[in-house]
């Protein structure tokens, strides 16, 4: 069994969205080759990591020749023929060459076919000749992994250097800003940041960075200048409201770590909202834990764990923050091809929140690391879910850095809740739902009263999904879908976790909901014991 040994070999990311990349990762750096150089390079690690740790087999011939048909994308005249042993790169009725097919499985081969022919099409095509390489790659290391599956993709160096810097934190000053009519407004200042400490204030405009004018730059260039290694300066030139002169401010820059989880009192409720899954994300919630110890006292009721819009991130952090709620019990278990992707995840003793109620508030859009805490603490008994189904985000991705520092990030395994099933394309159930047409919190409250076997049956056949079956998932998660966009939902969700949370009788029926008197499902353990073959 694995603990967290593995997100240090790994950055597994669990998202459904780019915010973060994807659900659960691992960086991997490539090691150079004797041979490898230029464009061929990337095409050929590349193919190699595919080949090696995608979830399921694929032969790197139908990755390669699914990578050259995004030259299209570029120059629709662009065209490959396959016919027997023979690739054809054609320009319109134009041949413009010939190869014979590698063996499926040889990499160095498709990679060699792979840069001959993009060089090719760009000798003969003048819109891929000017695209330049990183555009060429793009395009065809894009069309290759869209032949894959919705969430294995590449990301061009640019974006993969922004993407690395939000899961990873960076050299920074702590604020967010943004360009309103050619001026740069500071939105927000975060707490205990260099920012603040030098003065900043949201609504301040910057008008210079280190004696430059921020006129007519991208808002990707100031972040640039705003950004620099930590320990080192940069002086800013502010203009503020009400103050007749700017302001002219040293601000020295140290590591940022994004806000991930933002704490607000809720009455004798700690209300924690955790937008993401980034490198810090635990610490920050138990930080917030703290802060409504300190502020709340002995009078602290329980814990609303707000994990609804949330697309996800670290597989790491969902296990810790997982394992800050238990002090026992499975967290979760990811299954894959690559001998590395099959692991589980278990509690460790302790519970910051020494066994106060949770209530976990979810919707169709919390997904993949915010699912798996959702269904740990779930199955766990250790919170009730409180919402509507969540996505169904139920793959790890695996982020591997190539040697132009794009990153590809490529499904390596799927998860499974601790109680078993598989979360791809099913998600999590809540034990109250609120998404009932014409629900009220009253009502949601109401129906705890007549909870019953049916609903206790409907949470097996949820657990029973052992691998992932659309045609069986649709009809479950057709219990409690709604359209994330009711924005009179989130207020609903609140008002039943609050009354949960300030009512033991009630937060007590509604764990039953879920898991019955004792335990309506085998744990993941006596899971792995009983059914070896699923491993």
């Amino acid at each position: 069994m694995a603990r967290h040994s593995v997100a240090a070999v790994l950055t597994l990311v669990l998202a459904f969205g780019a915010a973060c990349a994807e659900t659960g990762m691992r960086t991997d750096r490539p090691t150079r080759m004797a041979g490898e150089a230029g464009a061929s390079d990337v095409y050929r690690v590349g193919f190699r990591y595919i080949r090696d740790r995608y979830v399921r087999a694929v032969t790197v011939r139908d990755v390669a020749l699914g990578g050259l048909k995004g030259l299209s994308s570029l120059d629709g005249q662009i065209a490959v023929v396959t016919a027997g042993p023979t690739v054809t790169i054609q320009h319109g009725s134009r041949r413009l060459a010939a190869y014979t097919a590698p063996p499926p499985q040889d990499y160095d081969g498709w990679a060699q076919v792979t840069g001959s022919a993009v060089q090719a099409a760009a000798a003969a095509s003048e819109p891929i000749g000017r695209a330049g390489t990183e555009k060429v790659q793009q395009a065809v290391l894009s069309s290759a992994l869209a032949s894959l599956d919705g969430f294995s993709r590449y990301v061009p160096p640019s974006d993969a250097r922004e993407s690395r810097a939000l899961r990873n934190g960076y050299g920074g000053i702590g604020i967010t800003v943004q360009q309103v009519e050619g001026k740069l407004k500071v939105v927000s200042v975060m707490p205990g940041t260099p920012a603040e400490t030098a003065g900043l204030r949201a609504d301040d405009a910057i008008v210079r960075i280190s004696g430059r004018p921020i006129a007519g730059l991208e808002l990707r260039e100031v972040v640039q200048q705003l950004r620099g290694p930590e320990g080192s300066s940069v002086i800013l030139t502010v203009a503020r409201a009400a103050v007749p002169q700017p302001l002219e401010l040293t601000v020295v820059r140290r590591h940022i770590i994004p806000v991930a989880a933002i704490y607000r009192r809720e009455g004798n409720v700690a209300y924690i909202q955790v937008t993401r899954f980034l490198q810090g994300t635990a610490r920050q919630v138990a930080r917030a834990v703290a802060d409504a110890k300190r502020e709340i006292g002995p009078s602290l009721a329980g814990i609303v764990l707000d994990l609804r819009d949330d697309p996800g991130g670290l597989l790491d952090q969902a296990i810790d923050v997982s394992d800050l709620f238990l002090g026992d019990g499975r967290i979760v278990s990811t299954i894959g091809r690559h001998p590395e992707s099959q692991q589980t995840y278990d509690a460790r003793a302790g519970d910051i929140a020494a066994g106060l109620p949770i209530v976990v508030l979810v919707n169709s859009r919390t997904a993949s690391s915010s699912e798996i805490v959702a269904s740990a603490l779930q199955d766990n008994r250790r919170a009730v879910v409180v919402g509507s189904n969540t996505y169904g985000k139920g793959t790890v991705q695996t982020v591997f850095t190539l040697p132009n520092d794009g990153e590809l990030i490529l499904t390596w395994s799927r998860f499974h809740a601790p109680s078993g099933y598989a979360l791809e394309g099913l998600g999590v159930l809540p034990n109250l739902c609120t998404a009932k047409k014409g629900a009220t919190a009253q009502s949601v409250i109401r129906s705890l009263a007549t909870a019953d076997a049916r609903t206790n049956q409907l949470f097996r056949q949820w657990r029973s999904s052992t691998t992932p079956n659309p045609a069986r998932s649709k009809p479950l998660r057709a219990n409690c879908a709604t359209d994330p966009a009711d924005t009179a939902r989130r207020e609903i969700d609140l008002q039943v976790a609050k009354a949960l949370l300030t009512e033991p009788a009630l937060y007590q029926r509604a764990l039953f909901v879920a898991n019955g008197p004792q335990s309506a499902f085998r744990t993941r353990r006596e899971s792995d014991m009983a059914d070896p073959e699923e491993q």
